[in-house]
């Protein structure tokens, strides 16, 4: 595949911008980085204002996702609209082949049905570009669970370097040069790149951010409305969750078949740090399969005491081996875990906390059953 020359630092900056955006443990291949589109015009030469004549979006069923320009920056003159998968000019066979090189499948097992690739310009004569790429999912659940294997992954919510939200979409996320926004079926994926060897990195992220944050509220306010609620991430508690701190896996959660879709929260309650589990269903029976799903895990012991029923179990070998230790307990059609948390030394590691813990969220939820 043909690809622009890029100066040294953008090239480490963008590898740094990758870098910030893996997450938290799981059985699924880790994140790769965000697609690379296929060759599309220059950007403007330097100190040539792309902006003069802004571009278009030759797509007639996503051109009204798209500002033709917002403070700073254009669709790109002359740019190349690609659309992949239903009703798009190319299939989602050729996006396995072309933009999405090497990771085709991770968004086919989230159940992608359509991409649209555009590109910004930066106006006022500067080098930066910011290539945008809405994918629309077959469901809201499968859309979040894409969103948040991009913004958590493999990585520590709580890390003073994690991607902090900019306000667009129901979910957005902004790091160095990347930028991703979760609005019902649509996933929206930012990625800034400047010709321009002189910058530091400071104003390299300067630049992204003054871009991508823009376009990405513009798109995501664009994309088709959809409150409905996705039930396993509502019956998360919110409370003294980390900003930005949700995993969402539409199903075999934990790397265990059938079980899901999980919402798997991050919390820090002064020094101790944990995880919340929470699993919501479409009545009792199903949230029972699940539970006996962790009831037979290596080492599973049955707890008293706690819901309709409850089991305490380890999960990626438990905390022992880097993993976590979870108390979790099924109420009518929800099924909750509170466990240790692996990124942190000041973990709740007493099993009696984590099951008062528990015992206090599944009382909330016991009117429901």
């Amino acid at each position: 595949m043909a690809r622009h020359v890029r100066s040294a630092l953008p090239l480490a900056l963008a590898l740094a911008a990758t870098s910030a955006f893996v997450g938290c443990k799981r059985s699924d291949p880790a994140p790769a980085p965000a697609p690379e589109a296929p060759p599309t015009p220059a950007a403007a030469a330097p100190g040539v204002d792309a902006c003069a004549t802004p571009g278009s979006v030759e797509d007639s069923v996503s051109a009204a996702f798209f500002p033709k320009s917002v403070p700073g920056a254009c669709l790109e003159p002359k740019g190349d609209t690609r659309t992949y998968g239903e009703q798009a000019k190319s299939t989602l066979e050729e996006l396995c082949t072309t933009a999405f090189d090497g990771e085709c499948e991770v968004y086919r097992g989230f159940g992608v049905k359509r991409v649209v690739g555009v590109r910004y310009a930066e106006g006022g004569g500067k080098q930066g570009t910011v290539e945008v790429y809405v994918n629309r999912f077959a469901t809201k659940a499968g859309a979040l669970g894409m969103f948040t294997k991009r913004v958590v992954g493999e990585s520590d919510p709580a890390d003073p370097q994690a991607p902090k939200s900019f306000g667009a979409g129901e979910r957005s996320a902004l790091g160095t040069g990347r930028g991703y926004v979760w609005s019902g079926e649509y996933l929206v994926e930012l990625t800034y790149t400047n010709d321009d060897g002189s910058l530091t990195q400071d104003a390299f992220k300067a630049s992204a951010d003054a871009l991508i944050a823009p376009i990405g509220k513009a798109i995501g306010a664009a994309l088709p409305a959809d409150t409905s609620a996705v039930p396993s991430l509502a019956a998360l508690p919110v409370g003294s969750q980390i900003a930005g701190g949700v995993a969402f896996y539409p199903s075999d959660g934990f790397g265990i078949p059938h079980l899901g879709p999980v919402a798997l929260g991050f919390y820090r309650d002064g020094e101790t740090r944990f995880r919340i589990f929470a699993i919501a269903r479409g009545d009792a029976n199903e949230a029972k399969a699940d539970m006996r799903l962790f009831k037979t895990r290596p080492k599973a012991k049955p707890e008293s005491a706690l819901g309709e029923e409850a089991v305490s179990v380890d999960l990626d070998g438990g905390a022992e081996k880097g993993g976590t230790a979870f108390v979790i307990a099924r109420v009518g059609n929800t099924v909750l875990g509170v466990g240790t948390e692996p990124f942190a030394a000041a973990q709740s590691a007493d099993e009696g906390a984590r099951k008062a813990r528990l015992k206090a969220i599944a009382a909330v939820l016991a009117p429901a059953k």
